[in-house]
């Protein structure tokens, strides 16, 4: 099965979350009144579809068994390297991609949300994704109506 590299314009839902208030006039706390979570790790809106994003939920064992198996295949040295790594001096590059896996765990989709600017580095993020598929089916209770799970991963490095 293919999956083809596609850009699709994703808008990053916003969530509502309950900030603790605390006395003091520091501006952590003014941030916190603002109605921002302290980590912000939004939901992708694409099409009619929301993809879930990992990051929020960092103790379901599925994800952390997806996130063990990503970091097994992941090798972005080469693609860093033939992209031109030594011109990027410091900070980080990220890709953003979205992929379902249906109730059996079988990869349904997968899609660059927010590229890297890197094509090589893109490319090792879905082939880490497919060459780590099939995973195990994913818990009844995080599938959609469609009985699929969509998911959103970030795979990043920083410099």
């Amino acid at each position: 099965m293919r999956f083809p590299l596609k850009k699709k314009l994703a808008q990053k839902e916003p969530e509502k979350t309950e900030t603790p208030k605390n006395s003091g006039g520091s501006g952590l706390n003014d941030f916190m009144e603002s109605g921002l979570p302290e980590d912000y790790f939004p939901n992708y809106k694409v099409g009619e579809h929301t993809y879930l994003s990992v990051l929020r939920f960092p103790k379901v064992s599925y994800f952390v068994r997806l996130k063990k198996i990503f970091n097994t295949t992941w090798n972005p040295r080469s693609a860093l390297m033939y992209s031109g790594m030594n011109q990027l001096a410091k900070g980080q590059v990220e890709v953003v991609l979205g992929l379902s896996v249906d109730k059996d765990g079988n990869l349904a989709e997968m899609f660059v949300i927010n590229s890297s600017g890197l094509p090589l580095y893109d490319q090792e993020a879905q082939r880490t994704i497919k060459d780590s598929s099939p995973f195990a089916a994913p818990p009844k209770e995080l599938l959609d109506a469609s009985s699929r799970l969509r998911m959103v991963w970030t795979f990043t490095v920083y410099m």
